[in-house]
C-alpha cells in the first residue's frame, strides 16, 4: 500500500499534466486560424476589382460629360449666333431675308463672313437720305423723315449695321409720334439682329461651358484607375510633393485663364466697336 504522501505526488502529476494538455489545446487553435488567411484578406482583391471597374465608370462617365459642354461649347461660339444673325438680320441689298430652309446652304453661311457687298456710292447714298431724315424729323416733319429713314436702311440692308441699325430705330421713334405705340416693330428688330453674332452672352456661356468641359476632362484624367502594384508607388509620390504639383497646375490654369480672358475680351470689343455694338447708336 502506498503511503498519502504518494498519493498526493500521484495526483498532482496528474493535474499538471492534465492542465498542459489543455493549455496546448487551447492554444493550438489560434494558431491554426493565424495560418489560415482572415476571410476580410481573401476578400480584399476582389473588392479591390469592383472598386477600379467603379473608378472606371466615374472617368468614362466624366469623360463623356466633358465632351459634351465641350460640343455645346463650341456651338454657343459658332452655329449658334450664326443661324441667329442669319435668320434675323434684314435681306442685302437686291436679295431676300434668310429662311431657315436656307441654313443648309453653304453660301448662306458664306455671306457673314466680312465683304464689300456694297459700293462706296451706295454707302454715301444711305448716309445722305440718314442725314435728310434727320434733317426733316427735327422739322416736325414725321412722314417725309419716315421715308428717307426707310430709304437709308434699305439702301444698306444686312450689308451696314451701324447705319441700318440708326435709320431703323430713328424711324420707330418717327412712327411712334405719329401714333403707333409699338413703332412699326423697327425696336424689335433691330433688338433680334442684335442678338446675333454681336451678342456677348453666347460667347461668355461658351466660354463657361469650355472651362466645366476641361476642369471635367482634367479630373477624369486624376481619376484614371490606378494598378495595385503602382498604388504603394503613388502614395509616396503624393507624400513627396503631389500636392505643390497640384497648387501649381492650379496657378498656372488661372494664368492661363486670365489671359484667355483678356485677350478673348479685347477681341470681341474690336470687334463690335468695328461692326457695330447691339441696342446702341
Amino acid at each position: 500500500p502506498s503511503s498519502p504522501l504518494a498519493r498526493a505526488l500521484r495526483c498532482s502529476a496528474a493535474l499538471l499534466v492534465a492542465r498542459m494538455a489543455a493549455a496546448t489545446a487551447l492554444g493550438a487553435a489560434p494558431l491554426a486560424r493565424a495560418g489560415r488567411a482572415p476571410s476580410s484578406c481573401r476578400s480584399a482583391p476582389r473588392r479591390s476589382a469592383r472598386k477600379e471597374r467603379r473608378t472606371a465608370a466615374a472617368c468614362a462617365d466624366t469623360s463623356r460629360r466633358a465632351l459634351l459642354k465641350g460640343s455645346f461649347a463650341l456651338l454657343e461660339c459658332s452655329l449658334f449666333p450664326g443661324a441667329t444673325e442669319l435668320l434675323t438680320r434684314p435681306a442685302l441689298p437686291g436679295g431676300e431675308k434668310a429662311t431657315a430652309a436656307d441654313l443648309a446652304s453653304l453660301e448662306t453661311w458664306r455671306t457673314l463672313l466680312p465683304d464689300e457687298a456694297l459700293s462706296k456710292e451706295a454707302i454715301a447714298e444711305a448716309a445722305e437720305a440718314l442725314a435728310r431724315a434727320d434733317a426733316l424729323a427735327a422739322g416736325g416733319d414725321a412722314e417725309g423723315a419716315i421715308e428717307q429713314y426707310t430709304l437709308a436702311a434699305d439702301g444698306v440692308g444686312a450689308a451696314q449695321y451701324k447705319l441700318w441699325q440708326a435709320a431703323t430705330l430713328r424711324r420707330g421713334e418717327q412712327r411712334k409720334a405719329l401714333g403707333d405705340t409699338a413703332g412699326g416693330g423697327d425696336q424689335g428688330s433691330v433688338w433680334w439682329w442684335g442678338r446675333g453674332l454681336r451678342w456677348p452672352g453666347w460667347y461668355i456661356v461658351a466660354y463657361l461651358s469650355g472651362r466645366a468641359a476641361y476642369y471635367d476632362w482634367k479630373r477624369g484624367r486624376e481619376e484614371e484607375p490606378v494598378p495595385v502594384q503602382s498604388r504603394a508607388l503613388r502614395r509616396v509620390q503624393q507624400k513627396a510633393g503631389t500636392q505643390q504639383a497640384q497648387r501649381k497646375a492650379a496657378s498656372n490654369d488661372l494664368i492661363f485663364e486670365l489671359l484667355f480672358v483678356g485677350v478673348g475680351g479685347v477681341f470681341l470689343l474690336q470687334f463690335l466697336l468695328e461692326y457695330g455694338l447691339p441696342d446702341y447708336v
